[in-house]
């Protein structure tokens, strides 16, 4: 990057890994809560003896879903600021919110089986879609890579936080 613009640019760069890193934090504190509540929800449902009943059950799964969902955005966060790539964990979390859609599916909240059959195929498909690309994204290569002419390498390499090489990495050891 030229020289005279990384002198603009290199303020923002920090200030927006730092701003990623307080989301990273804040959504530990709402997986805390997370895991509050499923601990609260299993036992009322056990307490109340509903543990048998299927909408009980599937409202604590749709609960636990939503937290793998938080652990997966953390995982991107994270990602994201160590430069490494994030496709993978983006398509994870895609399944996992597919699923959790899938799981939490009722005929009855459509107007119509015919839109309930709708919904419930663009859910088949976007979870296929999902699975192929999580199996396929790996093997791509330079797929998610950007190449990064200042320190001519691809943004998928570890860096340290201060910019630097990583120590533990093969290349650097």
């Amino acid at each position: 990057m030229n020289t005279r613009l990384s002198i603009f640019t290199a303020p923002s760069e920090e200030l927006m890994h730092w701003l990623v890193l307080g989301t990273a934090y804040v959504l530990i504190a709402l997986f805390l809560l997370g895991v509050v509540d499923v601990a609260v929800g299993l036992y009322e449902l056990v307490s109340s003896r509903e543990f048998t009943d299927p909408r009980a059950i599937v409202d604590l799964l749709d609960t636990v879903l939503l937290l793998l969902i938080i652990v997966e955005v953390h995982r991107t966060l994270l990602a994201y600021v160590r430069n490494e790539p994030v496709v993978r964990i983006v398509i994870g979390a895609g399944i996992v919110a597919v699923a959790r859609e899938i799981i939490s599916f009722q005929v009855g909240a459509f107007e119509s089986s015919e839109q309930a059959l709708i919904a419930a195929g663009a859910l088949a498909l976007l979870l296929a879609v999902l699975a192929t690309a999580f199996v396929f994204v790996p093997t791509s290569p330079g797929f998610g890579t950007i190449y990064d002419p200042t320190t001519e390498r691809t943004s998928n390499e570890p860096r340290e936080p201060d910019g630097g090489d990583a120590p533990d990495h093969p290349e650097n050891a």
